[in-house]
């Protein structure tokens, strides 16, 4: 379908009265328009999540890979960074087997005679749909990611202090390999 002139005038001055939020606030809620599970966010933390447990987390973290300067700094900070969306990402498994080994509880009491009281047959339907829903294999996929991302750091720093305290440092344990073309993540 064709607009016309009069059409795509109208749209361009209606275009030119929205342009996106104005205040602070409007700009703090729209830049989180895009968050879905959050595991890869931009930020740590994500809303609904305590700032003081992440705090107590970097501040015993730090504390035990003892950075010397920022470079040491800014790797530790992955390291913390990684460990927390970790825990975010098991608590999210947990969340949605909970979620749907309730659901599945209400549905078993419409359908009790289907499990004769096994609840093992109850789990093990919550497992499936989960896995035919691509739930459980996805946060699994995301899970490596951030884990492999974890180690890498965690090695960099243990390699860059290392060399700070005048020791041999080793090539890295692990190369990551691309075989699809790619540049590697």
């Amino acid at each position: 379908m064709m607009r016309t002139p009069k059409q795509v005038k109208a749209n361009r001055r209606n275009a030119q009265k929205s342009t996106g939020p104005r205040t602070a606030g409007g700009k703090a809620r729209s830049s989180q328009n895009a968050l879905t599970h959050g595991l890869f966010s931009r930020t740590a933390l994500v809303p609904g999540e305590d700032e003081a447990v992440l705090g107590a987390l970097r501040a015993d973290l730090v504390a035990r890979l003892d950075p010397a300067d920022e470079l040491e700094r800014l790797l530790a900070d992955r390291v913390v960074t990684a460990a927390w969306r970790l825990r975010r990402a098991g608590r999210y498994e947990r969340e949605v087997l909970e979620y749907e080994w309730v659901n599945q509880q209400c549905q078993r009491r419409e359908f009790a005679a289907l499990y004769e009281g096994d609840p093992a047959l109850c789990v093990g339907e919550v497992v499936v749909r989960l896995m035919r829903l691509d739930v459980l294999p996805k946060l699994s996929r995301y899970e490596g990611r951030i884990e492999r991302g974890l180690y890498r750091a965690l090695h960099e720093l243990q390699r860059v202090q290392a060399a700070r305290r005048g020791e041999q440092v080793a090539a890295p344990i692990a190369l990551e390999v691309n075989v699809d073309g790619g540049d590697a993540a």
